[in-house]
């Protein structure tokens, strides 16, 4: 799947992470790549639809919030693209080492 993603096959990457996340639905990376490629593919009611899968086991950081707010905007839902890019800069500070945040 990464490789159709990083070879510009997004549709292609969408099926196989869908398989993956069928045959190994406890693993968030398969979830998380399928929200991806499908993103890339222009199915973003589907990418979120992964989002929200993976919202709901508690796996959210920030690339989760960055490729949700993506998403949204690519929805024309400005507003809810503007929290999740809130929410992704709070997440990334939450994560730089003490000295690299008050620079």
């Amino acid at each position: 799947g990464h490789f159709y993603l990083k070879q510009g096959y997004a549709q292609r990457a969408v099926t196989v992470f869908a398989a993956l996340e069928i045959l190994d639905p406890h693993n968030a990376g398969h979830v998380r790549a399928h929200a991806l490629a499908c993103r890339r593919a222009g199915r973003l009611e589907q990418a979120l639809a992964c989002l929200d899968r993976l919202a709901l086991r508690g796996r959210i950081n920030a690339p989760y919030h960055l490729l949700r707010a993506q998403v949204l905007q690519g929805l024309a839902r400005p507003q809810e693209a503007s929290q999740a890019m809130r929410a992704y800069m709070q997440a990334r500070q939450g994560e730089l080492p003490k000295e690299e945040q008050t620079a």
